[in-house]
Order: structure tokens, then C-alpha cells, then sequence
């Protein structure tokens, strides 16, 4: 549970006129002084599902959309006498990079280093565009490319999502030593939470943003 005294006071607003009101009822908190970035992290089993442990930002700052809240749920009873310190530390690494931002659902909310969005927004509360109420991310950010693979079985196409902004693109370039390479590839496999949301593992392998975790898992420069 966050703490009353981190939370602003609730507000009611109209869904019609985006007016809101302060609900007399409750109180407002001072907050998380001196802090760029608040995040819980609790251990509970609800909503686990299969999962280690789960994570993303709980609120994005509004003028820049950077996260400056996030939690971690770690799920206790995923974990036995036998769960290495290593699993754990790296297993808390790709959480706290889903926390601070690295989710398919936020891909649209990136911007340049000067602060103009990748993603053109629609209107001046700052929304992007969306399908099935999923925020969808230009394709200056996220492009969806095909490949024509030529196996022992033939020809085979592949879809694949790459993350496709100027510094993924260079940073992937060199680790691979390949300049032909558009962008960096998404997970496309392993139900909801990983697609989108990790680096492929078909192609990273060990890096630490892939979905799958094993405890020798690193950091990649992308």
C-alpha cells in the first residue's frame, strides 16, 4: 500500500468537460521531496500467475512523459531454498528496467533528446494514437518488418518488431558488428507480458532485457 502522505489529494473529474474537483473527503499528502524517481517494491502473490515477479511505472510526469513512480512485485512463492542471489539480482535488474519505462505500451511516450515526441500527439492534453485502447508508437520508434528466411524447409517469412530510434540503431549496429541492421528485435513469442516488452530471445540470448530469466544473464549496450 503507498503510504497516504505520497499521494496527492483525490480528485473528480467530468468525462465530458475534463473538469475536476478536489473530493472534500480526502487529504493531500506532502509527498517524495528531493526524489526524481519513487519506486515500491513489495513481495505478494496476487496476480502472479507463472511469473518471478512482475513490474512497470505507476505515473509518467506529464510534461515530458518520463516514469517518476514505479513499483516491483516480487512473488514469494516462486522462489525456493535453491534460488541463487544471482537469479535474484538479476531478476531485480529487468524488473527495474520494465519500471522505468521498457514496456511495448509505452513506446509511444518516447521522445528525442530534445524533448519532441517520436510519437506525434493528437491534442493538447498529449494523447497518442491508439488501437484497442493500446497506445500504438510511430514508426520512427517501433517498425514492424519482414524477413525471408531460407531454411532446409524452404522459404519462410517472419514478422519481427524493432525498436528503431537512432541510438538502439547504432548501439545494435556495433554490438553485431552490423551496419545493414535496421533495429533492435522485439520478443514476438511467450504470451502477452513478453511480447513487445523484451528484447527477442532468439537473438540476445543472455541479455538481461529478454524474457526468459536465467541467472547469467548481462547487460548489452542496447
Amino acid at each position: 500500500t503507498i503510504p497516504e502522505e505520497h499521494l496527492y489529494r483525490c480528485i473528480e473529474c467530468d468525462s465530458v468537460t475534463n473538469n475536476c474537483i478536489p473530493i472534500s473527503t480526502s487529504q493531500e499528502g506532502a509527498g517524495v521531496l528531493n526524489s526524481d524517481y519513487v519506486l515500491y517494491v513489495t513481495a505478494v502473490d496476487s496476480g502472479c500467475g507463472s511469473n518471478l515477479a512482475f513490474a512497470g511505472p505507476c505515473t509518467l510526469e506529464f510534461g515530458l512523459n518520463r516514469p517518476v513512480v514505479g513499483y516491483v512485485n516480487f512473488c514469494p512463492a516462486a522462489f525456493t531454498e535453491s534460488t541463487t542471489d544471482e537469479l535474484l539480482i538479476t531478476l531485480t535488474k529487468h524488473e527495474m528496467i520494465h519500471a522505468l519505462g521498457f514496456l511495448s505500451n509505452l513506446y509511444a511516450f518516447y521522445r528525442e533528446e530534445d524533448g519532441t515526441p517520436r510519437t506525434p500527439r493528437l491534442d493538447s492534453f498529449g494523447s497518442v494514437p491508439m488501437i484497442n485502447g493500446v497506445p500504438v508508437a510511430d514508426e520512427n520508434t517501433v517498425r514492424t518488418v519482414n524477413y525471408s528466411w531460407l531454411t532446409v524447409n524452404g522459404l519462410v517469412e517472419k514478422e519481427a518488431m524493432l525498436i528503431v530510434t537512432p541510438r538502439v540503431v547504432k548501439e545494435v549496429r556495433d554490438h553485431f558488428g552490423c551496419q545493414e541492421l535496421e533495429g533492435a528485435e522485439l520478443e514476438g513469442e511467450g504470451g502477452a507480458s513478453a511480447v513487445g516488452s523484451h528484447w527477442d530471445l532468439r537473438v540476445f540470448t543472455n541479455e538481461v532485457r529478454k524474457y526468459r530469466i536465467c541467472s547469467n544473464i548481462v547487460p548489452k549496450r542496447c
